[in-house]
C-alpha cells in the first residue's frame, strides 16, 4: 500500500497517545497542544470517542516505510527561513481544502455543499470549498486527524532575498544541518478537523498569556523570538 490512507473509528485513546507525545514550540502560540487534549477529553464522552485518521501520500518517488507491510510517498516540498523559523511555504500550508472529504460517502459530501450553499445564498465558492465545509456541515461525522509526511528538497535561489549577498548561503547552511539532524527520516505535520456543534455541545474556551509571561516561558524553554 502507497497511496493516500484512511482508517475509520479509530478510538481516542490511539489519538490521546500520540498527541501526548508531540512538542510544539512554544512560538506557536496558535497550537497548544495541552488545551486541545483538555478540550477533547472534556468531550470525548460524546461525539471525539471515535475518530478517522487520513494519512495522505504525496509526490515523492521512493515509498516512506510505516509498517513492515504498509508505506506511503511523502510530500515534498522546498524549506525555507522566516525569521529565525523553517517554514514550509509563506503560507505554512501542506494540504488541500479538499483534505476533509476523504471518507466521506456521496450523501454527506452533498449535504455539506448544499450546507455551505445555504450559508452563502446559494452560491458557490468560485474555486473549491474551504476546508471547514467537509467538517460543518455533516451531521454525522467523527473527528479527524490529518497526518502529512514531508521531505524537504533544496532551497529555490529564485525565492531568495536578492539584496542580500550572504542570504543564500546562508539559508542553505541552516537548511542542510536540518536536513542533517533528520538523516533519512520525513517531517510530520498533522491537523484536526472536528465535527459540526448544531447543540452547543462544545464550550469555548479562551487563553491570554502577556508578553512578560510568555517571553519568560521562552527563556526557561531555551528558545528566542525576535518579535518580542
Amino acid at each position: 500500500m502507497y497511496g493516500t490512507i484512511h482508517y475509520e473509528k479509530v478510538p481516542y485513546s490511539y489519538i490521546a497517545n500520540l498527541l501526548s507525545s508531540i512538542k510544539v514550540s512554544l512560538k506557536n502560540i496558535k497550537f497548544d497542544i495541552e488545551h486541545i487534549q483538555e478540550f477533547i477529553s472534556d468531550e470525548c464522552g460524546g461525539k471525539l470517542k471515535e475518530w478517522d485518521v487520513n494519512i495522505y501520500a504525496g509526490d515523492g518517488k521512493e515509498a516512506y516505510p510505516l509498517t513492515t507491510k504498509t508505506s506511503i510517498f511523502p510530500m515534498m516540498r522546498t524549506l525555507h527561513l522566516k525569521g529565525n523559523h523553517i517554514a514550509f511555504t509563506n503560507k505554512a500550508v501542506l494540504g488541500s481544502p479538499s483534505d476533509g472529504k476523504l471518507g466521506l460517502s456521496l450523501n454527506q459530501l452533498k449535504a455539506a455543499e448544499k450546507g455551505y450553499e445555504d450559508d452563502h445564498e446559494g452560491k458557490r465558492p468560485e474555486k473549491q470549498f474551504p476546508g471547514s465545509t467537509w467538517f460543518r456541515y455533516v451531521d454525522d461525522r467523527r473527528p479527524c486527524l490529518m497526518l502529512y509526511f514531508v521531505m524537504p528538497v533544496e532551497v529555490d535561489p529564485a525565492k531568495v532575498d536578492k539584496n542580500d549577498p550572504k542570504a543564500l548561503e546562508t539559508i542553505k547552511d541552516r537548511l542542510v544541518a536540518y536536513k542533517n539532524e533528520l538523516g533519512e527520516e520525513p517531517m510530520v505535520a498533522f491537523g484536526i478537523g472536528f465535527p459540526k456543534n448544531d447543540n452547543q455541545l462544545y464550550t469555548s474556551k479562551t487563553y491570554k498569556v502577556n508578553k512578560v509571561y510568555y517571553k519568560q516561558l521562552l527563556d526557561d524553554a531555551g528558545e528566542e523570538d525576535d518579535d518580542l
